[in-house]
């Protein structure tokens, strides 16, 4: 995305399967097992749909990047519509995810990306409930664009 060590503006999407461990136990790991397959596959589609590009597989995890906040928004809500369906469609195997958005400067070196806007984005990530996306303002303030978005303030 950028040349080695030079800070880049990106927007970055951290997606996280909420209770893992305990689907772990629950179902046995072969089941839980086909859900982060399936999650895999999910966040993939639409990643590749929406023009990011994915950083790392964290376990039930992705850090993804963006070039575009909207991109990055659009990618998030098209993960938690697919996610949705699959819920309602098959309930023996249902799942949630939280994610989390940031955009800001980041370093990129050997094909990760480093600085606070990473760490924020985490951190946001790590805040959400299942199902939900949220964003720094920085986020919000650069989608303003974008119709059908509903944001609701959590401090």
């Amino acid at each position: 995305m950028s040349t080695a060590g030079e800070p880049s503006v990106i927007t970055f999407l951290f997606t996280d399967i909420v209770g893992s461990t305990q689907l772990h136990e629950a179902l046995g790991d072969e089941a839980a097992q086909e859900i982060v397959r399936l999650h895999n596959r999910m966040v993939r589609r639409e990643v590749q749909r929406h023009g990011g590009s994915e950083v790392k597989v964290m376990g039930d995890g992705f850090m993804i990047a963006f070039r575009s906040v909207t991109s990055a928004l659009s990618c998030a809500l098209g993960i938690q519509r697919a996610i949705s369906r699959h819920n309602q469609e098959q309930p023996t195997l249902e799942f949630l995810v939280r994610m989390g958005l940031n955009v800001g400067e980041a370093i990129e070196e050997e094909e990760d990306f480093f600085g606070t806007a990473v760490i924020v984005a985490a951190r946001i990530a790590a805040l959400a409930d299942g199902g939900e996306i949220l964003t720094s303002a920085a986020v919000k303030q650069l989608a303003q664009g974008m119709r059908g978005i509903e944001y609701q303030s959590r401090g």
